[in-house]
């Protein structure tokens, strides 16, 4: 049977019509001239319908603004997921398709879209029918499956900009972009110590012509997969045009505590943090309860600012000999003796800490310790078969804290030094490195505080840092001869990824410096980079301003400086400072960065502020008992595990012996003082020593089993207690009551003072026998050594 329709189809062969005539013997004749020119003309009316058609559709496209590359099309297959990293702006693209990582280079985009592959991808007789939108519609087999419905706003959207010819536009030079947010209070759910916070967000774009556009509605959010957040983008489904673009994304917050939402658009991205208020129930301690009293101190007016906005209460202030306990571990790494808590506590109450504080920081301890700091963060490890090379970088580590130097000068040192490694300690930061790309790395964990990285194979998709930042610092450190006599050479070269070309130096997200020539353009490169690290000199700021945000390097030891003191950093983790990874409090940072540079770059005065402030005195979430508080809030300690050196040494301060180990007898001294990770030690291994392979930036271990074990059955705790120099076989050999003895205990292991009714309880246990009286001393020190509040600071 002849298809009725096969005259309309196109590329059909055409059925006859016949035209009927009544003829001699009622037989029915075809005209075959009448079949072929209705069929032709049949054919030219649907190409002429479907030209009009085309024309008119084409004709309303134009009519509209014409669609923006940049703008329109890149955000949405941002929003889409088509140039994330698990899709085509992987390093290795998808199915031959290669987009740059979340639209950062808009100029490849466009040539993989719409000229690459004799332009596949785009179908400009039927728009509809592109690649670039059947795939994601699911109207092809596409692996990532469908994204946006065929009728939706998206697919509408690229569809036009694709009738309007594919246009590459001008470039759009996105600059910035910002955030506005708006609460709306919190509305309750239907458990009433629950309660949901909704903001309303707006999203705008600076171009770099000063131009700013409302881009809320090709925004595309990122957030914790954790549940915590509910966004609800506001765009009207009915429209090529987003008709909603003033109207915000609402975001509603499911859980209490401060919740990081970045925003992308472009190139372009933006981070903003949100608090849910806890409910009223939800205090670090009671409501009823506080002994804080008015503070001057920046730390406790900025952290009181956060925790009215999170409704918390937070937990009360410890006593005196608990922040004296806290402060020597933070400060010295050492405990303090019965003597130093004597001397504390005969001094007047308003000069105890003020007078400590000053002790602390002038002593050789102090020293000892920020050395031992410092190796930890670089990190410093042996040279292969170079162990006056080590040592020489060990004692520089020390001779910058005994003359106490200004950190600066130090950080410069480590950039620019040449000479012989086993003389000039400093240049064997540059050694330990290898080669100039993990030189770029250890550059920018320790100086900036930043994850550089990530921007090797492809732009950082969470920070500024492009290929062209990463390879251009690799290329700055290429002229760097690392061999034992450090010297600058003009004569290494690294390749720039992306070009595939020789990289060009460059200060990461400044500017290109001149290739390298000779030596001197090598150092004077190098200079450039320190100069941008490190920010002005001292004596410069008399005539300019100390900009916080002009020394990478001073806001990221300000953070490692507040971490060791808290247990966290004010942007953690303390390696990770991005736009999109904002500080908990930016206001805190700011100011303690700006004291750092006032002061030369020395450490002190940080410490001194932090350590005199109400926020380092709270008590810890096991004194609390409070184990849901957001720590960013800092509305309760966080308990910290001592360092394993740090627990060595205090395990032999506590029982008044000597450090020494079972594997090395001769290596005697404070274990803090043994910077080489490979210094023989079964203890510190045992302890979970970290060999620095990577920096050790840990504040917080745990005792797996196997060291639970040990510390159980093993010599780590048991060999020191057998000894008869403890100060409990001494206190006995002198004939001290068992009161004496366990009162003296507590002060040396816990920093305390016995409870009336702890000595009761004990005293009640001690045996009479003189041998089971020992054995007795050496068990129950045993359990105040194995004890949290022994093992934490």
């Amino acid at each position: 049977m002849a298809n009725p329709l096969g005259n309309l189809l196109p590329n059909s062969k055409p059925t006859c019509i016949p035209t009927q005539r009544t003829v001699a013997k009622g037989k029915t004749r075809y005209s075959l001239v009448s079949c072929f020119a209705l069929a032709f003309l049949s054919r030219m009316a649907l190409i002429s319908l479907l030209v009009f058609m085309s024309r008119l559709a084409t004709a309303q496209a134009q009519s509209l603004p014409e669609v923006s590359f940049e703008l329109e099309v890149l955000p949405t297959l941002t929003q889409a997921g088509c140039n994330s990293g698990a899709c085509h702006g992987a390093a290795a693209g998808r199915g031959n398709f290669f987009l740059s990582l979340w639209g950062s280079n808009p100029s490849a985009d466009f040539q993989q879209i719409v000229i690459e592959h004799q332009s596949r991808r785009i179908n400009f007789s039927s728009p509809a029918d592109s690649l670039l939108i059947a795939k994601p519609t699911g109207r092809i087999a596409h692996e990532g499956s469908e994204l946006f419905d065929p009728q939706s706003p998206q697919a509408q959207l690229l569809e036009r900009w694709i009738s309007q010819g594919a246009p590459r536009g001008n470039p759009a030079n996105i600059a910035s972009l910002s955030i506005e947010s708006q609460s709306n209070g919190s509305q309750s759910n239907e458990n009433p110590t629950e309660s949901i916070s909704i903001f309303h967000l707006k999203t705008f774009a600076t171009l770099q012509n000063g131009t700013r556009i409302d881009v809320t509605d090709r925004t595309k959010w990122e957030s914790d997969p954790n549940g915590a957040i509910t966004l609800t983008p506001t765009v009207n489904p009915e429209s090529t045009l987003p008709t909603s673009r003033n109207h915000p994304t609402r975001v509603e917050l499911n859980q209490p505590g401060r919740h990081t939402l970045i925003a992308r658009f472009g190139p372009a991205f933006q981070a903003i943090s949100l608090i849910a208020p806890y409910p009223a129930n939800t205090h670090a301690r009671p409501a009823a309860s506080s002994n804080d009293t008015t503070t001057s101190n920046p730390i406790d007016l900025w952290i009181q600012q956060g925790l009215n906005q999170a409704n918390l209460i937070p937990a009360n202030t410890v006593d005196d000999l608990s922040w004296l306990r806290r402060v020597y571990l933070d400060l010295t790494g050492k405990l303090p003796t019965a003597s130093d808590i004597a001397r504390f506590e005969q001094s007047p109450p308003e000069l105890r800490i003020e007078s400590t504080l000053d002790q602390l920081l002038a002593s050789q301890d102090f020293n000892n310790y920020w050395a031992y700091q410092l190796a930890r963060w670089l990190p410093l490890r042996p040279l292969s078969n170079d162990q006056e090379s080590t040592r020489a970088y060990e004692e520089y580590l020390k001779d910058v804290l005994a003359h106490r130097r200004s950190w600066r000068a130090m950080a410069e040192e480590l950039i620019i030094s040449t000479g012989p490694s086993d003389t000039v300690g400093a240049v064997n930061f540059a050694r330990l490195t290898g080669d100039p790309r993990n030189h770029a790395e250890a550059i920018s964990r320790f100086f900036m505080g930043a994850r550089l990285q990530c921007a090797n194979c492809h732009n950082h998709p969470l920070d500024r840092w492009t290929q062209d930042d990463y390879h251009g610092l690799a290329a700055i450190l290429a002229g760097i001869d690392r061999g034992p006599k450090v010297q600058h050479t003009p004569s290494v070269r690294v390749t720039n990824l992306r070009t595939k070309d020789a990289a060009i130096p460059r200060i990461p997200g400044q500017r290109f410096l001149p290739p390298h020539s000779d030596e001197q353009s090598v150092k004077n490169n190098l200079q450039s980079l320190s100069d941008w690290l490190l920010g002005a000199p001292l004596e410069l700021q008399a005539k300019q301003s100390a900009n916080p945000s002009t020394s990478p390097f001073a806001r990221a030891i300000t953070n490692r400086l507040w971490a060791s003191m808290f247990g966290r950093g004010l942007v953690d983790p303390i390696d990770d400072i991005r736009d999109t990874n904002p500080a908990s409090h930016p206001e805190i940072l700011n100011e303690l960065c700006e004291l750092f540079i006032q002061a030369d770059y020395h450490p002190e005065p940080i410490l001194r502020l932090i350590a005199s402030s109400q926020a380092y005195r709270r008590e810890s979430y096991r004194q609390s008992n409070q184990s849901t508080v957001d720590p960013s809030f800092y509305a309760v300690r966080i308990d910290k595990s001592l360092p394993p050196e740090v627990l060595f040494d205090a395990i032999h301060d506590a029982l008044l012996t000597v450090t020494e180990d079972t594997a090395n007898p001769k290596q005697t001294g404070r274990a803090i003082s043994w910077l080489d990770p490979t210094t023989p030690s079964d203890s510190l291994d045992i302890l979970g020593r970290c060999k620095r392979n990577t920096p050790c930036d840990s504040t917080s271990q745990s005792m797996g089993l196997a060291q639970q074990l040990h510390w159980i059955n093993g010599p780590i705790v048991n060999q020191p207690l057998s000894s008869p120099n403890t100060f409990f076989q001494q206190a006995i050999r002198r004939g001290d009551s068992n009161a004496s003895i366990l009162a003296q205990a507590y002060l040396r292991v816990l920093c305390r003072h016995i409870k009336e009714k702890e000595i009761n309880m004990w005293l009640s246990q001690i045996p009479s026998d003189p041998k089971d009286r020992i054995l007795w001393f050496e068990d129950w020190v045993w359990s105040l050594l194995s004890s949290s509040e022994f093992l934490h600071n």
